[in-house]
C-alpha cells in the first residue's frame, strides 16, 4: 500500500475501530494523539489494547461486527485480518453514505 498523506478536520468526529488486535493497538495509538472519541468494536482485545482502553476511559464495544454498529459513526477504521469481513464491511460502509475510500 502506497501511503498518502491526508489532512482532515477531525474536530468532533466520531471513529469506529472495528478490530482488537495488532494492527487495530497501532492506529488506536496515532489516534489518541488527536482524539479521545474512539470507539472499539471487537470481540477481544489484546493486553495492550485493554490497558490503553482503560487508561484513556475509551468506548469499548465487545461483540463481532454487524452493520447496524457502525452507522452513527464518522470516520470507521477497519483493522481486521479478515478479507471478506473487509469486503462485508466496505460494501455496507458504500450503502450508508456518500463517501467511502479504502
Amino acid at each position: 500500500m502506497n501511503p498518502f498523506p491526508i489532512i482532515l478536520n477531525i474536530r468532533d468526529k466520531k471513529f469506529l475501530v472495528i478490530g482488537g488486535g495488532k494492527v487495530a493497538t497501532e492506529k488506536i495509538k496515532r489516534l489518541l494523539i488527536f482524539t479521545k472519541n474512539i470507539t472499539i468494536l471487537s470481540p477481544d482485545l489484546t493486553s495492550e489494547l485493554k490497558e490503553i482502553v482503560d487508561k484513556e476511559h475509551l468506548t469499548y464495544i465487545s461483540q463481532k461486527y454487524a452493520p447496524e454498529l457502525i452507522s452513527d459513526y464518522d470516520i470507521i477504521i477497519v483493522a481486521v485480518n479478515d478479507i471478506e469481513l473487509q469486503k462485508k464491511i466496505y460494501q455496507y460502509a458504500k450503502k450508508i453514505t456518500s463517501y467511502v475510500t479504502l
